[in-house]
């Protein structure tokens, strides 16, 4: 039987540059907290493909030793909103 991936996507804030992306797109995927990971820099976006929502402590820590900061999205209009800071 086939196991369901749910995505969770939350903001990221403090990346300047694509590399910046790519060092908490690789940070997570290392982590095995999730199945796959993806990083988009435009949006400043990371959206975590997993079969349970992750951890959000261990998932803000491993963006934050990454140098970043891991936000919530307001999932009504689908932007950053500051309010919602994760705090590890």
């Amino acid at each position: 039987m086939k196991n369901t991936l749910n995505k969770y996507v939350f903001g990221v804030s403090g990346m300047s540059c694509a590399s910046c992306a790519q060092s908490v797109e690789q940070a997570v995927n290392r982590s095995g907290l999730a199945n796959k990971a993806m990083v988009n820099f435009a949006s400043h976006t990371l959206s975590v493909e997993s079969e349970k929502q992750p951890d959000l402590g261990v998932l803000t820590k491993i963006v934050s030793d990454a140098g970043f900061e891991l936000f919530e999205i307001d999932r009504k209009s689908t932007r950053l909103n500051s309010s919602h800071r994760i705090r590890s």
